[in-house]
């Protein structure tokens, strides 16, 4: 596993890059990046092929056990997996499509439990979707965007569009006049109450709460959610802390907020502490309160490398930014110059270090966490981004089990979707990856995808690689 902290990027050359940043500049897109310029064509992604299928000879992996089971049939009919037996036993019948498995291992499909899809307006279900499953991306939870997108994305991939399967919240909860629309924001308890029935009456998974939300109106909207059955999930406002949410039932806490920092240190971070002096008898409480509470933290820590590498004129943006509407570059351009003043690269890489470390001690504390990418902003590559997180995870000491589960089974069972998701078994969502390496050994060889199983549908590596040519495309037209 290489690290994703140290790790040295090939330059590009100058007159490469000239030409690269010259062909953005002069891009006839020229439309404002507005909801209703977004995406303005659909481009539903066809279906994949249809089963019943028989996967031979491979072998599974079991993301509980942290093991394997060699030369296995998989019997996927109906959009589930129907049944796992020992190789050369399962019967096809005249109808049934073989796929070798020999030499291969198939693990239940990843989860990217914090992005924001919408960002990108219909542009995140155009070009997003594909990325997502090209990286072998079954399901994601949705963090928040601009409105009206992700219900209306509900409704077409309930009509059978081609999509991961999307569990999204509404607006995020914030402080009163916050400008952004992706954000609701209130100094009203009853006003927040009345919010998070409407966002459940329009198809909400859970609430979202951000920095701004003042004490009282997160004490009447995580009080309402819990009546409506709705986790509440997101930041660590600045008006409480990571103790006080937890104990008020947050079922999720993102970016290490609350935890280690707070919002501007993700950013510009002011101290970095050796790990010795961190673990205070408060922070190793705090884990005890999470771990009595099953408070999960997402700690969304590929977002250090796109702010490291924003600072690094050598690294390859294009590789991804290739896939990503041409008209988002030039701002990124400029956000990119917000990162390379007051705080050095150097600096940056101690401070995403000493926080794999704190992510290390809460998960050897018991503190159960998600995989996520926080993919839809600044740089956003999503799908790609999943595979950063997993990286910094194994970084901060999880196996590559722990790293696994952590996009698999352990979303379903955050999520409550265990009866369906998260592992590879009979009765199954036959949402699969086939991977061409083992994943116990190197959380690598997550990315070395040979198919995706999504809902029973076969989509082979030339079909995942139609979907990137396809996305790269869109990507010029936006």
């Amino acid at each position: 596993m290489r690290s994703m902290l140290n790790s040295s990027t090939a330059a590009l050359k100058v007159a490469a890059l000239v030409l690269v940043l010259a062909g953005c500049q002069n891009h006839p897109t020229a439309l404002p990046i507005t909801e209703q310029t977004w995406g303005y064509e659909r481009n539903a992604i066809p279906h994949g092929l249809a089963g019943p299928f028989v996967i031979q000879n491979v072998s599974v992996v079991d993301v509980a056990s942290g093991a394997f089971q060699t030369g296995r049939d998989v019997v996927v009919e109906g959009g589930r997996v129907n049944a796992v037996t020992e190789g050369g036993t399962a019967t096809p019948t005249t109808s049934t499509k073989i796929v070798d498995g020999t030499g291969q291992y198939l693990i239940p499909g990843l989860w990217d439990m914090h992005v924001h899809l919408s960002a990108w307006g219909d542009a995140g279900r155009d070009i997003g979707f594909r990325l997502l499953l090209a990286n072998g991306i079954t399901g994601v939870r949705d963090m928040g965007g601009f409105p009206g997108f992700l219900p209306r994305w509900r409704d077409e991939i309930e009509d059978g569009a081609v999509a991961p399967t999307i569990l999204y919240t509404a607006q995020a909860f914030s402080f009163p006049g916050v400008p952004f629309p992706a954000h609701y924001g209130t100094d009203s308890p009853d006003e927040a109450r009345a919010a998070v029935r409407r966002f459940k009456s329009e198809g909400a998974s859970f609430i979202k709460v951000h920095q701004g939300v003042p004490a009282d109106v997160y004490s009447a909207l995580s009080s309402e959610a819990q009546a409506l059955g709705l986790p509440v999930v997101g930041h660590t406002p600045r008006a409480l802390t990571g103790k006080q949410v937890s104990n008020a039932g947050q079922r999720s806490i993102e970016h290490m907020f609350g935890i280690v920092g707070r919002f501007d240190d993700f950013f510009r971070p002011r101290s970095i502490q050796p790990l010795a002096e961190a673990k205070t008898p408060e922070l190793l409480g705090l884990f005890e309160t999470f771990k009595a509470n099953g408070t999960w933290v997402t700690p969304t820590t590929a977002v250090f490398l796109k702010v490291i590498n924003a600072q690094d004129d050598s690294f390859d943006r294009w590789a991804r930014r290739k896939y990503a509407p041409y008209s988002l570059h030039g701002r990124w351009d400029q956000e990119r110059k917000q990162f390379r003043s007051d705080v050095s690269t150097e600096d940056r890489k101690r401070y995403a270090k000493f926080e794999l470390e704190i992510i290390g001690e809460m998960h050897r504390a018991g503190v159960r966490l998600l995989a996520g990418s926080d993919t839809g902003g600044f740089d956003a590559s999503p799908g790609f981004e999943l595979h950063d997180e997993v990286q910094m995870l194994a970084e901060a000491g999880l196996t590559p089990a722990e790293v696994l589960r952590c996009a698999t089974s352990g979303a379903a069972e955050f999520l409550d979707l265990l009866d369906s998701q998260g592992t590879v078994g009979p009765g199954k969502t036959a949402d699969l990856v086939l991977l061409d390496e083992n994943p116990l050994v190197d959380s690598d060889n997550l990315q070395r995808i040979n198919a995706v199983f999504l809902k029973g549908e076969l989509y082979r590596r030339d079909d995942l690689d139609k979907m990137l040519a396809t996305a790269e495309r869109l990507a010029k037209q936006l």
